[in-house]
């Protein structure tokens, strides 16, 4: 089980670089059975760093997180803590373990338990992928015909080898449930100019709550939170056992 380093939250209504306002969910989630409070900085298990919100779902919310063991970059799906969604969680898992690599499904690295204010969250730890088909429609840009064909192939790819190989029928086939497998070029720049912060070194001001700070403390909070993190929010990531993964489409 791993215990937040803080409780620092970012729900509400945040903003990227430039200051636009991003989709966020809603404060009332964060509540008994809801949402975990957690925020960029917090560090859990004693190796992962959460450096950058990825999205969030009925579910849960994503993040991602430096892995300080493997020195690379992974997604935190962290589960709301009600007994429903920790029984559907750890369903997720059964499923997730029975999935091996490269077979165009969601690969699940490790899974771990926090305890919040608000209860027991199961957090799944997964690769960093892409965004979902439905969001690349939602843009309203036209996938040509070769590259839809292509996309069929992934997806067929994906669904034989979950029925055929593990005995598993996928039951929401749908544009929000098809990701593309690699990140957007932003979410690779903002990997790219990371650095690293050892979990052994004192304690960073981006893990303290920030009204408790002094003047000059919530200066150096905000130099702190802005490096590394100056990318624009474009990517949201709902990883769960119903996700086939696409190659990237140029």
């Amino acid at each position: 089980m791993s215990e937040s380093s803080s409780e620092s939250s970012t729900y509400g209504e945040s903003s990227d670089s430039s200051g636009m306002p991003l989709d966020c969910e809603k404060k009332s989630q964060y509540r008994p059975g809801g949402y975990l409070h957690t925020g960029i900085g917090n560090l859990y298990e004693s190796r992962y760093r959460i450096v950058y919100k990825l999205g969030f779902g009925y579910f849960s919310t994503v993040w991602l997180a430096h892995d300080h063991v493997e020195n690379n970059f992974k997604a935190l799906k962290i589960n709301k803590s009600s007994r429903s969604f920790r029984q559907a969680a750890l369903d997720e898992i059964d499923i997730l373990t029975k999935i091996k690599k490269d077979n165009n499904c969601i690969h699940l690295y490790d899974n771990f338990e926090i305890e919040g204010k608000h209860g027991l969250h199961i957090t799944l730890v997964t690769p960093v992928y892409g965004v979902s088909l439905a969001h690349v429609l939602d843009k309203g840009d036209k996938i040509p015909l070769d590259i839809t064909k292509k996309c069929t192939i992934e997806i067929l790819k994906g669904l034989v080898y979950l029925h055929d190989k593990i005995n598993i029928v996928h039951s929401d086939l749908k544009p929000d449930n098809i990701l593309i497998n690699e990140p957007s070029k932003s979410l690779v720049k903002l990997m790219e100019g990371y650095s690293p912060v050892n979990p052994g070194e004192g304690p960073l001001l981006l893990n303290k709550n920030y009204k408790t700070l002094t003047k000059n403390q919530k200066k150096k909070f905000m130099k702190q939170a802005k490096k590394g993190y100056k990318v624009p929010y474009t990517d949201k990531l709902q990883p769960d056992s119903r996700r086939i993964l696409l190659d990237k489409i140029t």
